[in-house]
């Protein structure tokens, strides 16, 4: 019985597949913000980047530079205390302007627990902590403590923080000398236990009953584990079922059913399974990173149950920022159902490191990260084929290399050198469908999206070739 349900699942994906590729016209990407492959000169397919031969002369000014940006020559100011001429003497830039050097005999006394910094503005001394609180230091020539970036009396040198209750952690607060007490977290992650804390033993994780439902995804509870329907192959009733795009996950935490359940190695920050339906947010199904539909994205059928088509024209879908400072090294994966036109910028990522994945007007699978060196790197696939569905991994490794796969295969691969990703500021937010939402026509992708997951650790080549094969079976990743 159960072979049968998911024959006839497979079935419906395969219609559902079928009605899903779309011949739709569209403007794509133009080239010229770095994610079309050529590394700011003309590539193999032709001119890519509008400042291309474009030579920006220095003006007068010591205290900025000149540099091209969409074709047109832009000055900014350079850092404060670069030195410069002023007046005849030696002195320092300070917000693009060259003034007089107003911490040339400023000395900034050392401190044994903040450092000391001028400030060329106005010439005076600024102090940032330097060592935790609770560092030793040398006060008044006895030991002391650094408490808030100063060095002071340790108050905490003689008190105990022990109240014998084994359900509370005591700790000394180097400020004044007194006892916190916080209470201790009994959580083993395992909902199949009851936790809770005995004053003189600690953590008791009691086992509960058998039979007891879990997860609220019909699992049950046995030996203190959660099984999954997955896990229960003895009992048909509670096999994976795959009749339905509603709930293909069916094991907990991590895990996921194709047949049995894998555990999935972890590292996604964020799954945007596309699967909604309706209204004007994409969820996030793992982390907390929903995205809000701007301009009327269409929701269709995708690959792997719903998906978004984008009229290449103006629609996009805005997410917060993935991380706060620059990765090791990421994935970004995702499966698109490009046009027959141009075609242009499936994912964008700007602040604290920029990447996108993107789909070039040559039909080209296009990975490209841009480094604190200030320069872009592209890996690049052959051409691929517009109107019907392809799997895309970019993976980015630091100081090692970037990959691009397509279709479960590697497609292209570029050495890079050791920098971390470049942060171009607050406004650059990351994006689905656009590059950088410029809202200009050249930047909108046209076509269908799925399945967009991000990681922050480098996926294998043989996961990367699972979740293509779980995409063509109808699973999500």
């Amino acid at each position: 019985m159960r072979y049968l349900i998911r024959l006839l699942g497979i079935c419906l994906l395969v219609l559902i597949w079928f009605y899903a590729c779309y011949e739709v016209d569209s403007e794509g990407c133009e080239s010229g913000w770095g994610w079309d492959g050529s590394n700011g000169t003309d590539g193999p397919y032709g001119p890519s980047d509008p400042c291309s031969g474009v030579v920006c002369p220095p003006d007068d000014n010591e205290c900025t530079r000149e540099y091209c940006s969409g074709g047109s020559c832009r000055s900014e100011p350079v850092t404060n205390g670069r030195s410069c001429t002023y007046d005849g003497l030696s002195g320092v830039c300070v917000n693009g302007v060259c003034g007089e050097n107003l911490c040339e005999d400023v000395v900034c006394d050392e401190e044994p627990c903040s450092e000391g910094v001028c400030n060329y503005v106005d010439g005076s001394c600024s102090y940032t902590q330097n060592r935790p609180d609770g560092t030793p230091c040398v006060f008044d020539g006895n030991e002391g403590v650094c408490v808030d970036g100063v060095c002071g009396e340790n108050l905490c040198e003689y008190v105990d923080c022990d109240d014998g209750d084994a359900c509370t952690d005591g700790t000394c607060d180097y400020r004044d000398g007194t006892c916190v007490f916080t209470p201790v977290v009994c959580d083993d992650y395992e909902t199949c236990t009851e936790d809770t804390c005995d004053p003189m033993d600690g953590c008791v994780f009691s086992v509960v009953e058998d039979g007891t439902e879990c997860d609220g995804r019909f699992g049950m509870c046995e030996a203190g584990s959660c099984m999954a329907p997955c896990d229960l192959a003895s009992d048909e009733e509670y096999q994976c079922p795959i009749i339905g795009l509603e709930d293909l996950f069916c094991c907990p935490g991590w895990e996921y059913c194709r047949g049995d359940c894998q555990v999935d190695p972890g590292g996604m920050v964020s799954y945007w399974r596309l699967d909604d339906g309706s209204g004007t947010t994409a969820t996030d199904s793992v982390g907390d990173n929903d995205g809000t539909l701007f301009n009327g994205p269409t929701w269709i059928s995708g690959q792997v149950g719903g998906a978004l088509y984008f009229d290449g024209l103006d629609d996009y879908v805005e997410i917060p920022l993935l991380y706060s400072t620059s990765p090791s090294s990421l994935s970004i994966s995702a499966w698109i159902n490009p046009s027959l036109s141009d075609i242009g910028c499936v994912f964008y990522h700007g602040d604290n490191g920029e990447f996108n994945i993107s789909a070039t007007p040559s039909s080209l699978a296009s990975f490209g990260v841009k480094l604190a060196n200030g320069s872009w790197y592209h890996a690049l696939s052959p051409p691929m084929t517009p109107g019907v569905w392809h799997h895309l991994v970019g993976v980015w490794t630091k100081g090692d290399s970037l990959r691009m796969y397509v279709d479960g295969e590697l497609a292209g691969a570029t050495e890079i050198p050791d920098y971390n990703l470049y942060d171009p500021g607050s406004s650059f937010l990351p994006s689905i469908g656009v590059y950088n939402k410029v809202h200009e026509p050249d930047a909108f992708y046209s076509g269908a999206i799925d399945e967009v997951a991000f990681y922050n650790r480098a996926l294998t080549t043989e996961e990367i070739q699972d979740h293509y094969e779980n995409g063509l079976d109808g699973f999500g990743l």
